[in-house]
This record gives C-alpha cells, sequence and structure tokens, in this order.
C-alpha cells in the first residue's frame, strides 16, 4: 500500500460509517426478538469503543424495500431497539435494498469523504421480490465500492452464504454462513460485532490493507 502505519488520532482517521442492511422477511420471524436482541448486543459493543462511529439501520421486505430505521446517528446517541422496531412481513428485495443502501452512502461520501465505511447485509433466505436492481448491477456496484476501500460484510442463512457473496462479487473474508435459529443469530452478529470493532481499532492505512477479511481475521483472534 506504501503508508506506514499511522496511530495519529485526528478525527478524520477514526471517523467510521456502519450501515446495516437487516431482511425483514416474513421468514424472519421465528427468530425476530432474537435478531433485536443480537443487534442491542452489536450495539453495546461498539459504544464501548472511544472512537468515532455513526451508525445506520435499514430494513427490508417487499412492502418497504428500503426502510431507514437509524440515520448516521453517532453511536453513543442511539437507543437500544425493542420488539416493535422489528415485526417481519413480506418476501426478500434483496438487491433492491443492497442497492438502496449503496446509494445512500454515496451520498454521505459527498459531505464525509473521509470517512471509512462498513457495510452490513444479514438475510435468512434468497432474493425473491426486487424490480430495481439485478444482481449483474449490484456485482458492479459492490466491487468498485470495495475497490475503493469500503468492507461489505455478509451474513446468510438458508442457503450457500458463500455462493450468493461470491455472485455479488462480496469479498470471502467479510462472508459467513449462520443458522437462523436464536443462537446462530447471536452468534452472527457478534462476530460482526467484534470484526467492526477491531476495524475501528486500525489505523486508517491498516483498515485498507485488512478491509476484505474482517471476518477472517476476527476468527483468528476469537
Amino acid at each position: 500500500m506504501g503508508e506506514t502505519n499511522d496511530s495519529t488520532s485526528a478525527a478524520g482517521d477514526e471517523a467510521v460509517h456502519v450501515q446495516i442492511v437487516l431482511d425483514r422477511s416474513g421468514s424472519m420471524d421465528s427468530i425476530a426478538s432474537a435478531t433485536v436482541d443480537a443487534l442491542n448486543g452489536f450495539l453495546a459493543k461498539q459504544r464501548a469503543h472511544p472512537g468515532m462511529l455513526r451508525l445506520s439501520l435499514a430494513d427490508f421486505d417487499s412492502q418497504e424495500p428500503f426502510r431507514l430505521v437509524i440515520d448516521a446517528v453517532p453511536i453513543a446517541e442511539v437507543l437500544d431497539l425493542t420488539d416493535a422496531d422489528f415485526q417481519p412481513r413480506g418476501g426478500t428485495p434483496l438487491l433492491d435494498a443492497i442497492g438502496r443502501a449503496v446509494e445512500r452512502v454515496d451520498a454521505r461520501l459527498v459531505d464525509w469523504p473521509d470517512e471509512d465505511q462498513v457495510l452490513v447485509v444479514m438475510t435468512d433466505g434468497y432474493e425473491n421480490a426486487s424490480t430495481d436492481y439485478t444482481g449483474e448491477t449490484i456485482a458492479k456496484l459492490l466491487d468498485s465500492r470495495q475497490e475503493a476501500g469500503w468492507s461489505v460484510l455478509f451474513l446468510g442463512a438458508n442457503q450457500d452464504a458463500f455462493g450468493t457473496g461470491d455472485a455479488l462479487n462480496m469479498r470471502q473474508g467479510n462472508v459467513r454462513d449462520f443458522d437462523a435459529t436464536p443462537s446462530g443469530v447471536h452468534e452472527a452478529v457478534a462476530l460482526a460485532a467484534d470484526a467492526v470493532y477491531d476495524q475501528r481499532s486500525r489505523s486508517r492505512a491498516e483498515r485498507r490493507l485488512h478491509a476484505d477479511e474482517l471476518f477472517d481475521l476476527t476468527d483468528d483472534d476469537r
């Protein structure tokens, strides 16, 4: 990369934005409460880190392909979720949700060009309801954003998550399968929480160097 390991703590060097894209389709109903609890654990983990983090959360279903629940709020100000915040229904417009998330993050970068981006996508099923984006379009979008330094984390259940991730040009070191059970959800979200926490603890140069292998590095450290 040609950069030295820089331990400076300038705000621009520390700033990270995490955009979570969460499947809200009907099949998530059996693990809805566990998902809320696991996400609150994610929030608690990030609050314990001293660095600057702004968090966004959007969920998706066929009635509302991209519902913004939290919009780039500093992590210290993000309130815990309740079961009322997450009520599964409908189908799985996964591609549309990812596409709209990328659009929103792109818009953020106009005002926050030095902010590091982490996109976390979690779904318990295959795409079945998108109307605006194709797999080919999303694959091109994600490839270009990852080349620009984004980390795209993908957690998938009831599918070959690595196959889905590969089709969408997601880096394999940032992809994991999970079991669509309460314990499986907790384990998957805890992995993502640890991966994001660890990435925030790295210098900007180190973040760029390891952007494509956050889950691999976190598994190694566990």
